[in-house]
């Protein structure tokens, strides 16, 4: 009895992991979509309102569903406010780690972070084209996460259940 136990335990908490694993898929293409989003906020908000680096950030937290990246958004703002002494680049930068580190791959940050360059340091015209770009860039990525997704997340899923079977035929 106290066998069988072991074995369907083993099965359950490889594949579980195996689930987890998967999970990663999903969550990167999630803040893809979420990245796009965003990056419309700014075109607007730049572009057509024509608002300050801190308000912009400050509408895409009012405007975002995510908790995560709203408290983010707030956080930069703050420390972008008149009075304090933060530096853009170095705000960025944790904001970019704080909200995809551990899902987003080192071509996702490269593009935000080549975008973190351009939001606040030229006119209006110059970071529209760059959001432009970063948006296009962003849409490659997103397509290539959901086609990872597609066939990482049932691979990951089989092995962790067939990872567990072999454990188990092998203690048994």
């Amino acid at each position: 009895m106290t066998k069988w136990i072991g074995a369907i335990l083993i099965i359950g908490i490889s594949s579980l992991t195996g689930f987890f694993y998967a999970q990663k898929f999903t969550d990167r293409c999630y803040i893809l979509k979420l990245w796009l989003r965003i990056i419309d906020i700014f075109q607007t908000e730049i572009y057509f309102e024509a608002r300050r680096l801190p308000e912009v950030f400050r509408r895409a937290a009012s405007l975002l569903q995510d908790r995560r990246f709203s408290n983010a958004f707030i956080k930069l703002m703050q420390s972008l406010e008149f009075g304090t002494d933060g530096d853009f680049k170095t705000a960025w930068g944790l904001f970019l780690v704080e909200t995809g580190e551990g899902v987003l791959v080192k071509e996702d940050f490269l593009v935000l972070y080549d975008l973190g360059n351009y939001l606040g340091s030229t006119d209006r015209l110059d970071q529209l084209a760059k959001l432009k770009t970063c948006h296009a860039s962003l849409t490659l990525n997103l397509q290539s996460a959901e086609h990872d997704r597609n066939k990482q997340t049932r691979i990951y899923r089989y092995l962790g259940f067939a990872i567990g079977a072999i454990t188990v035929l092998w203690l048994i």
